[in-house]
């Protein structure tokens, strides 16, 4: 059995590889569906929504953790979101204010994804 490539396959060096971003767009109907979900609203302040999404957090783990391996998955997300909700805040509220969408990129830094957040 021998491996064969695409046609259109193109090798690319080490480095190359690093610097592949991406990320998505959360639409602003969305971003009202996770505030109603969350109970906040556009007059919520930045630190009470920081609060509300480490707690959201806690909830995801408490529900995962029921189901097998869930539990090692839901602690590394939730405590990546943990550590971002002072970043996630500001641009929930922003969106929220303005009633605009999210955007949330990713890159690298050495081997660690990295979130970025920004309401658009």
């Amino acid at each position: 059995m021998e491996l064969v490539l695409p046609q259109n396959y193109v090798e690319i060096e080490q480095e190359e590889m690093e610097y592949l971003d991406g990320g998505i767009y959360v639409n602003d109907e969305t971003v009202k569906q996770i505030g109603y979900a969350l109970g906040v609203t556009g007059s919520t302040s930045i630190a009470a929504v920081a609060i509300s999404v480490k707690l959201g957090a806690a909830a995801i783990v408490a529900k995962l953790s029921v189901i097998p391996g869930g539990n090692i998955i839901a602690a590394v997300g939730a405590a990546y979101i943990i550590a971002n909700a002072g970043n996630i805040a500001p641009a929930f509220v922003s969106a929220l204010v303005r009633g605009k969408g999210m955007d949330i990129g990713t890159s690298w830094w050495y081997a660690l994804p990295v979130l970025s957040f920004s309401a658009r």
